[in-house]
C-alpha cells in the first residue's frame, strides 16, 4: 500500500508542480514551498517504509501520508474554486 500511494503521491508533485510554474511564473510564496517540503517528506518517509527504513514497514506513515494528502488535495480543490470564480472574463469591463 505505501509502495502504490508513493508510486501515485510522487507523479501527483512531479505534475502539481509543473502546472504551479506553468501558471505562476518566478519564486513560489514560502506557505507553497513548506507545502511542498513537506509533501515531499512524507512521500519519502512512504518509500522508506516501502524498504524498511529506518523501521520495518508499518502502517503509522501510510495513514499520516494519506491525512496529509487529503488535507493538501482539499485546500488545492478550494483554491482552485476561488481562483475559478474570481476569475474575470474576456470581455468583463469594470467600472471604478
Amino acid at each position: 500500500a505505501s509502495a502504490a500511494a508513493g508510486l501515485v503521491f510522487t507523479l501527483v508533485l512531479v505534475i502539481q508542480f509543473r502546472r504551479r510554474r506553468m501558471i505562476e511564473p518566478g519564486p513560489f510564496p514560502a506557505w507553497v514551498v513548506l507545502v511542498y517540503v513537506l509533501s515531499i517528506f512524507a512521500v519519502a518517509s512512504l518509500w522508506l517504509n516501502v524498504v524498511g527504513m529506518p523501521f520495518p514497514p508499518n502502517a503509522g506513515p501510510y495513514a499520516v501520508v494519506l491525512t496529509w494528502a487529503v488535507c493538501v488535495y482539499g485546500f488545492i480543490f478550494v483554491r482552485t474554486i476561488e481562483l475559478f470564480l474570481n476569475q474575470s472574463s474576456p470581455g468583463d469591463t469594470k467600472a471604478d
